[in-house]
């Protein structure tokens, strides 16, 4: 039975992977993420939930979990209760007994705006006061009384959040920005650093744990530059370990929908040496 906690206990464990852009390895961390300090709390008897809030719904993909048609938005309309969403991570071919996953589809994007039309319709009704959540509660409402049964929570956000970023912002302590180390991909970091500092201005709890600049390739003098910018504008220690640019990703997607530490165990490529180092930085808080 789900056990409730205090705003302070749900908002202590909840971690959003978030970028401006697509393209910056939003998923590849989230998912790596989640894996990762999965691993490191299931000898304490501790589970991780990895929650899609993307329409593009690849977080289920990616650790080759099948959804089954199901998607958050259902859960977020009532449609769903939280058991009926949720799905186990594990596989027998890749054992993963304590990370549960809540899959998103496109779907998501129709729950998002009905749910924005239905709160507004109701409270424009005269003489009727509206008695639902309102959007910056609806994921507080879905998942807060299950937030105390896992260790962390990962939440994977879209590029654009829209009417959900309020709410995303509502129930998260920590956010990772991810960057690819380009230009113009390090302005869609600066608007999500702004983002975060306009949620704190607003009342919300979210802090910055990490920018980490992805598709990392340090031979290039651009790249090199380029994270030494990062560096400059967000201080030494709020960038994180470059994630190197590496076709090893990819190999453990094609080996059965493996993450890089379901491959190279040992921890002998670079890049998953630097994905450790993101999940130690993220335990540490």
């Amino acid at each position: 039975m789900a056990q409730w906690c205090t705003v302070e206990e749900k908002m202590s464990n909840v971690i959003a992977v978030m970028t401006r852009k697509g393209g910056q390895g939003k998923t590849t961390i989230a998912t790596h993420l989640a894996v990762r300090l999965a691993q490191w709390v299931a000898a304490e008897g501790k589970r991780v939930l990895l929650v899609d809030t993307d329409p593009q719904g690849h977080a289920a993909a990616a650790l080759g979990v099948d959804a089954g048609g199901r998607c958050v938005g259902d859960l977020l309309l009532g449609k769903r209760t939280f058991k009926e969403t949720v799905l186990s991570a594990n596989r027998p071919d890749v054992p993963r007994p304590n990370l549960y996953v809540v899959p998103a589809d496109s779907r998501l994007s129709q729950s998002r705006s009905r749910l924005e039309r239905d709160i507004v319709l109701d409270m424009m009704q005269e003489g009727r006061r509206y008695k639902g959540p309102q959007m910056d509660e609806v994921l507080e409402r879905a998942l807060g009384p299950y937030l105390s049964l896992f260790e962390y929570v990962i939440l994977d956000c879209p590029p654009s959040m829209a009417n959900l970023e309020a709410a995303t912002f509502k129930i998260t302590r920590w956010a990772v920005v991810p960057a690819r180390m380009a230009y113009l991909d390090s302005h869609g970091a600066r608007l999500n650093l702004d983002d975060v500092t306009a949620a704190q201005d607003s009342g919300y709890g979210v802090r910055i744990a990490a920018v980490v600049p992805t598709f990392y390739r340090e031979r290039e003098l651009v790249a090199r530059g380029q994270l030494g910018r990062f560096r400059e504008v967000y201080g030494e220690r709020l960038v994180a370990e470059p994630i190197p640019q590496s076709a090893a990703v990819e190999q453990a997607q094609a080996s059965g929908q493996r993450t890089l530490f379901e491959l190279d165990m040992d921890l002998r490529l670079p890049v998953t040496q630097a994905m450790d180092s993101l999940a130690r930085r993220v335990r540490a808080l």
